[in-house]
């Protein structure tokens, strides 16, 4: 042990500089390691602080960006009001121009800006704005619309438009059908200006079987068919319906003359089938206005024979016709006009020609009821006639036997059944049916034999 400490002394006395010298570094290097722990402090400090820093840097960043987006959403904000400054005159032009979409799409927009900034004052009143401009458009452009004729494209367009806009079906139906009666009661209105008998007829046949259809057309493609906006419907062809007759009936009743009544007939033919789907034909009546005319016609017209045929036998003298024979060489069926010889009995003339003239006024509408009723004005006159003659032999049959008058008498008879009546006949075959000439001569038949018989025997016959 001892020795052990004398070694480390000698190592020690020999090594004394070495030992200062390692003594110094010692002092050195803990100065040296104090001051790295002086600056690791500091380090560790300035690197707390560029975290605080850096933490600071990004909440500022964060802060930039949030500006940075609402002054983006401002820009684009203020750039959609700039471009919606104009969007109630817009609306209304839109809707001038038939551009429904476009004035949803401006409605879309605007609900959009509002929807992202919903207190912007200028886009509420922007919105006031295009609402109040939207309801004049839809109220004096888009409705009035409806009450012109438009096509079944054009129409579809609007009540899609109008459904966009929230008008319910029940509205749509009672709009639409309320201008389409304006328009339609317009047209009446103007029909009745027409002074024209045919042409106000015509036009009647052209409103009801075009206008009227295509209004039930339009509302069947259009529109949706609830059973009480079926209803509706009905109504409105009812109510057009009875204007159409109405109005139809007085423009035929002024037509005086039949040739223009086959032209009304075929303009007629028969009712449209879109108007036959809703229950309503008025082929009946109109056929039977067309019919009623008709018979006015040839009535007023053989009333005008009546009075010819009268007021010629009061002035007619059958006793100053030179008895003649009567030249029946040519068959009466063969004759193309009445036979001249009824020249001398001019009451037969007046009557055989007011017969023919009352059958050609009427011959284009010699329907089978017009066929009676012309037959029934026939024997009505022939009844008068026969009558006449009846009269006149009797009075002559009450005078002497020798009357002088009876020749010219006889003549007068024999004119009547030789001439008169089988010619009108022959006439009267070829524009009544066979039934009704064979009514005709039953009709008159028992009159026909009692002149025979009496005043015009066979052996009197030239």
């Amino acid at each position: 042990m001892n020795s052990a400490r004398q070694e480390i002394a000698s190592l020690v006395v020999d090594n004394y500089e070495f030992l200062v010298s390692s003594q110094q570094v010692n002092t050195d290097v803990l100065q040296v390691t104090h001051e790295a722990l002086n600056d690791s402090r500091q380090i560790s400090t300035a690197i707390g602080g560029l975290a605080n820093n850096e933490k600071v840097i990004l909440d500022v960043q964060g802060q930039w960006k949030s500006t940075n987006q609402l002054l983006r959403a401002a820009n684009q904000q203020q750039q959609l009001i700039t471009s919606l400054l104009d969007a109630p005159a817009l609306v209304t032009e839109c809707v001038k121009s038939h551009l429904y979409n476009e004035v949803t799409l401006i409605i879309d927009l605007i609900q959009k800006g509002l929807t992202a900034a919903p207190a912007d004052p200028t886009l509420q009143r922007l919105e006031r704005d295009v609402e109040r401009h939207l309801a004049d458009s839809v109220d004096h452009i888009v409705i009035p619309r409806l009450s012109q004729r438009i096509v079944t494209d054009e129409l579809f367009k609007i009540i899609s438009f109008l459904r966009r806009l929230g008008v319910s079906q029940s509205s749509l139906s009672d709009i639409f059908l309320r201008e389409k009666d304006n328009f339609l009661s317009q047209m009446w209105e103007e029909t009745n200006t027409i002074k024209v008998p045919l042409t106000r007829a015509l036009r009647c046949i052209s409103i009801y079987k075009t206008y009227v259809s295509e209004v039930v057309l339009q509302y069947e493609v259009c529109l949706q068919q609830d059973e009480d906006e079926l209803d509706l419907l009905r109504l409105f062809c009812v109510k057009h319906t009875k204007l159409f007759v109405t109005t139809f009936t007085e423009s035929i009743s002024n037509i005086t003359s039949c040739t223009e009544l086959p032209l009304i007939a075929e303009q007629w033919q028969t009712t449209s089938p879109v108007l036959t789907k809703m229950h309503i034909d008025v082929s009946c009546a109109v056929n039977a206005s067309l019919l009623t005319r008709v018979k006015e016609i040839f009535s007023y017209h053989m009333e005008q024979t009546m009075t010819n045929y009268r007021t010629s036998s009061r002035n007619f003298s059958w006793r100053s016709v030179p008895v003649t024979s009567i030249d029946l060489s040519t068959g009466i069926s063969q004759l193309t006009t009445p036979p001249t010889q009824l020249l001398h009995w001019t009451p037969l003339a007046y009557a055989l020609n007011g017969v023919l003239g009352s059958f050609n006024y009427v011959r284009k509408c010699m329907e089978a009821g017009v066929q009676q009723h012309c037959a029934e004005w026939v024997v009505y006159l022939l009844h008068c006639i026969v009558g006449d003659l009846r009269s006149i032999c009797e009075r002559v049959a009450s005078a002497p036997t020798e009357n002088p008058d009876r020749p010219a008498l006889e003549n007068y008879v024999r004119c009547f059944l030789q001439l008169f009546y089988p010619y009108l006949v022959s006439r009267l075959q070829t524009v009544l049916s066979p039934a009704n000439i064979a009514w005709v001569e039953s009709q008159i038949r028992e009159d026909i034999s009692l002149l025979e018989e009496g005043y015009a025997k066979p052996q009197q016959l030239s």
